[in-house]
């Protein structure tokens, strides 16, 4: 059986800082999500995910940058995992991406 080639979802197009804190093990299990589906506003997603970063206690940028990648599915997170490999420092940069892009 031939399996195809998914190298490419490991790309990472997050730039780390070593001074970065780990992220967290666990995270509450109703974080926003966003397909890109007509009717689904781009701003109102990002406006979204900061809120439920912040009722989370989730405040620290580097998190709010790694975290982003689970909000998104279907053709947005191919979108993505496309990116090219170190792309984005803080989370300012991946929401304007993000925004320009859709």
């Amino acid at each position: 059986m031939d399996l195809p080639n998914l190298s490419h979802l490991t790309n990472d197009p997050i730039y780390y800082l070593p001074y970065w804190p780990p992220m967290p093990n666990k995270f509450p299990s109703d974080i926003p999500k966003f397909e890109g589906k007509l009717g689904e506003g781009l701003s109102n997603h990002v406006m979204t995910y900061h809120l439920w970063c912040a009722s989370n206690s989730i405040i620290d940028d580097s998190i709010h940058l790694c975290l982003f990648q689970r909000t998104l599915i279907g053709l947005v997170a191919k979108w993505y995992i496309e990116l090219p490999r170190g792309s984005f420092y803080n989370f300012s940069q991946l929401a304007t991406s993000f925004l320009t892009h859709f």
